[in-house]
């Protein structure tokens, strides 16, 4: 009986990941920056092991300094901040030089995951 519904919980699960998986990609490129649309283009999702986890990456060599700055800039021989992104430039957008993506589309979906998740859970047992 335990096996069973430890068996039932997992598969739950692996169906609740698998739901998130396709939510989390497609908030995640709607909230990507785009210049060229190269970075949009290149969001990818590795699963992880058979338990359905997962993780969602970008290869791009510039992805990460969007998403956590860029720190600074050498110009000459002075170092400054970097300011500004084409894609910031191009929207209007003076603000911080960095453009999170990733991060806060997973806050601002970390309850609609868990309730998805639980959801799945639930749904594995009827």
């Amino acid at each position: 009986m335990e096996d069973e519904v430890k068996s039932k919980v997992m598969n739950g699960i692996r169906i609740g990941l698998g739901k998130v998986k396709t939510l989390m990609l497609q908030e995640i490129k709607e909230a990507t920056p785009v210049d060229t649309g190269f970075m949009r283009e290149n969001i990818h999702i590795r699963n992880e092991k058979s338990n359905g986890s997962f993780s969602i990456y970008n290869p791009a060599d510039y992805a990460s300094f969007v998403e956590k700055g860029t720190g600074n800039i050498i110009v000459g021989s002075v170092e400054q901040p970097r300011k500004s992104w084409k894609a910031k430039t191009k929207r209007g957008d003076s603000g911080p030089s960095t453009m999170p993506f990733m991060r806060p589309s997973f806050y601002k979906n970390r309850k609609i995951i868990g309730r998805i998740i639980a959801e799945s859970i639930r749904e594995a047992f009827l």
